[in-house]
């Protein structure tokens, strides 16, 4: 005889875990949001130009990419979000400033001195190609 009710682990994380979850998430996802053009409060004296807000993730897949017409001092993480069918809904946005004397090199998708740098004009040229690669695994060649 019990002097409780058993009860399953999956009841417990079913109703334990999913109620504060589902009242969490949509907190989290405005956390998120105010992620894009966040930046410290001396942001201005890195830039060479006043900011430009213009860039969007917007049907951009997920990836790392600079900011021309920020002159590369900043770059965006773009993590597309899809519905239970797979469709396209939001795009999150993550800004970044690079340090003092550096830009974003889109070629290494880090910050670097302008004189190593991948010239920042030509940056778009490398989105398809540099964010294509992730998620992919290498296939490792076996020694025969």
């Amino acid at each position: 005889m019990y002097l409780y009710t058993p009860v399953l682990f999956s009841q417990i994380t079913t109703t334990t875990m999913l109620r504060p979850a589902l009242l969490l998430l949509p907190l989290f996802a405005v956390c998120l949001a105010n992620f894009r053009w966040s930046f410290p409060i001396n942001y201005q004296d890195l830039l060479i130009k006043p900011l430009s807000t213009s860039f969007s993730c917007d049907n951009r897949p997920f990836g790392y990419y600079a900011d021309v017409e920020n002159n590369c001092q900043i770059y965006h993480v773009c993590v597309p979000f899809f519905d239970a069918t797979g469709d396209h809904k939001h795009a999150y946005m993550f800004s970044f400033i690079c340090g003092n004397q550096t830009i974003f090199s889109q070629d290494i998708l880090g910050c670097a001195s302008l004189a190593e740098a991948y010239p920042c004009e030509d940056a778009p040229s490398l989105f398809d190609f540099v964010n294509a690669k992730f998620g992919n695994v290498p296939e490792i060649e076996e020694d025969v």
